[in-house]
């Protein structure tokens, strides 16, 4: 698409969206220009990042040294090996047409550890990624991500050059946090690199067996920074900040300045960062004077998110993310409301006086019925999409999930209390916070290997049709939100009586 042509379209839509907000014209206009402006600046932004030289299609690989900056950054798998995505600065003379351009790369390092935002002059074997037929599953993934260029069996040619201040203060905060983490338990390296593995992203330190039983399980994701790590520990400060009556803005700024600096500590995923804009818009919505309802909130973060990053939107993390959020918040939690109001009709109509032990009894009934439909929700919106990209349902997910949900709230939140004090300089304190979620691991890995050995727990399926999984995943957020929005009866939004 012509470019000029299309910043112009896409600038005015959006003015006029704006501009019937404020002489309140009716809403299908704002729907229909802010929809139109929005898909415009996406696709320009998408074409512009996948604008590289045809000819590269049909080049044979070929040694080249190219000088990178370094935006994310994988797991180890080896110890003296480093891979990631970064954005090529400078080039030979005969490639000026890939500056600008992400690349993939993979080096063999002696190097302590290569950080975000460094600056690396490597020299490698520089490819194009194959056509879609012969493609891997990771190069298909690096496709969905705009990136077309790998630079493998790649050497420093000198030392690296550290990024702005920001990066390299995240870069000392990173290694800060994983001395913390460690802090009095040190000599329990099993639990350890599963503790840092779920607070940092640190999949690289655990062992194969580990990673085995996790992605067997289908619990790899908590070492995957998402909307559970960022969500838990934006609730925790905020928690925090109202018991020291911090105003609702301050706490709001203040809280998402920390929450941020932790998303940039962990790599920056895109996970991580489309947590990050949920949690942003849901928690200054809530802090302002008109309250920004979930779903409001869930929806502008991926309009903003798309907007920087339109290739997302093929990637099976946003996916994902997405459609299991609006599945808790379009069928999860209406359905926990619904059972909750029956419960507490029949303790009316009862007339029972509520002794501490019934109080008790009630509260704990609403827990567990809370975290049933939560997790019945994320495990059905997620299901096709699973099937999709990973060929497993899990139907014991359900169940598996009101245990291992709770265990990895707690380990996270006394994360956050041991990197509170570890900051603060307060080691015995920091250590204290750091044995609980010993225990806690411990007794998450005990759960797992008796669930890998139960029968017909984890199935291996998959589609017939690739496009069948997105369509079924669509059509059950569509069709939740068109049982709420026309107030179907129960049994037609959640299938009980």
């Amino acid at each position: 698409m012509p470019f000029w042509p299309t910043v112009a379209g896409s600038s005015l839509l959006l003015i006029t969206a704006t501009w019937s907000l404020k002489s309140r014209m009716p809403g299908n206009l704002w729907a229909a220009s802010f929809t139109g402006g929005v898909f415009l600046a996406a696709l320009l932004n998408l074409q512009q990042t996948r604008r590289i030289p045809v000819i590269w299609e049909i080049l044979p690989p070929r040694e080249a040294e190219l000088t990178i900056k370094v935006n994310r950054l994988y797991p180890k798998l080896e110890e003296n090996e480093a891979s990631g995505i970064g954005k090529i600065v400078e080039t030979a003379d005969h490639l000026p047409n890939l500056r600008n351009h992400a690349v993939y790369f993979s080096t063999e390092t002696a190097e302590e550890s290569i950080a975000r935002g460094q600056i690396l002059q490597l020299k490698g074997v520089l490819s194009y990624l194959p056509a879609k037929d012969s493609r891997s599953l990771f190069e298909e993934y690096l496709s969905d991500q705009s990136i077309s260029l790998t630079l493998t069996r790649a050497d420093i040619q000198a030392p690296p050059v550290n990024g702005n201040p920001l990066e390299q203060l995240v870069g000392r905060l990173r290694a800060k946090a994983i001395r913390v983490l460690g802090t009095g338990i040190e000599k329990y390296q099993e639990p350890l690199s599963i503790y840092r593995g779920m607070m940092l992203g640190l999949k690289g330190g655990l062992s194969t067996e580990n990673k085995k039983l996790f992605l067997q399980t289908g619990t790899l994701h908590l070492f995957a920074i998402s909307g559970l790590h960022v969500g838990i520990i934006a609730v925790t400060l905020a928690g925090i900040f109202t018991v020291l009556r911090i105003p609702k803005i301050p706490s709001a700024i203040v809280g998402l300045i920390l929450v941020y600096l932790y998303v940039e500590m962990t790599g920056a995923s895109p996970s991580a960062v489309r947590a990050f804009a949920m949690t942003a818009f849901f928690w200054l919505g809530t802090s302002l004077v008109r309250q920004m309802p979930p779903f409001q909130a869930l929806v502008a973060s991926a309009v903003v998110v798309l907007l920087l990053s339109p290739n997302q939107l093929f990637s099976a993390g946003f996916q994902l993310s997405y459609t299991v959020v609006a599945g808790i918040l379009t069928w999860g939690l209406p359905l926990y409301q619904t059972l909750r109001d029956r419960h507490q009709a029949r303790i009316l109509e009862k007339q029972q006086h509520q002794t501490f032990g019934l109080k008790l009894y009630h509260k704990g009934w609403e827990a567990i019925v809370g975290t049933l439909c939560v997790s019945l929700s994320a495990t059905l919106a997620s299901a096709p999409l699973s099937i999709l990209y990973f060929g497993i349902l899990a139907p014991l997910a359900v169940f598996l999930n009101i245990l291992l949900v709770p265990l990895a709230s707690l380990v996270i939140i006394s994360g956050v209390f041991s990197l509170l004090f570890g900051f603060l300089h307060l080691a015995v304190i920091s250590a204290f916070f750091n044995h609980g979620p010993l225990l806690l691991i411990s007794f998450t890995k005990y759960l797992l290997d008796g669930a890998v050995k139960i029968p017909g727990a984890f199935l291996h399926m998959s589609w017939k049709q690739e496009a069948m999984g997105n369509l079924v995943a669509i059509l059950f957020i569509a069709s939740t939100l068109t049982a709420h929005g026309l107030k179907a009866r129960m049994f037609w939004r959640f299938g009980i009586p």
